[in-house]
């Protein structure tokens, strides 16, 4: 007699499964959205952002240039689209870029 196993499920499928049942799927696609910031932006950008963090659907970011402010200001609407790219759903529908006042250039 042999078994046969039709439910066979791949480890990365249990894996998505359990984040999106305990609703932490969210979270992680929302920190790898903010990990891709330095790579879509590139080292200069990076390196003068100082907060990064998404509530409620905008990704806020705070710069510690005023010029690479104004310039990133002047992209936002690329920004956006390129930074949802990577994801079935989109998970920002705005960018607020701010001003660091602590780190003044």
């Amino acid at each position: 007699m042999v078994l046969r196993r039709t439910n066979i499920r791949s480890l990365k499928e249990v894996i998505q499964d359990v984040l999106k049942e305990n609703k932490l799927d969210k979270g992680l696609k929302e920190q790898e959205l903010m990990r891709q910031w330095s790579t879509i932006t590139g080292k200069m950008v990076a390196n003068s952002t100082k907060n990064i963090y998404i509530r409620n659907r905008v990704l806020y970011v705070y710069i510690q240039s005023a010029v690479i402010r104004n310039e990133l200001s002047m992209i936002k609407e690329g920004l956006l689209e390129q930074l949802n790219a990577p994801f079935e759903d989109a998970l920002i529908d705005e960018i607020v870029i701010g001003f660091d006042l602590n780190h003044i250039d």
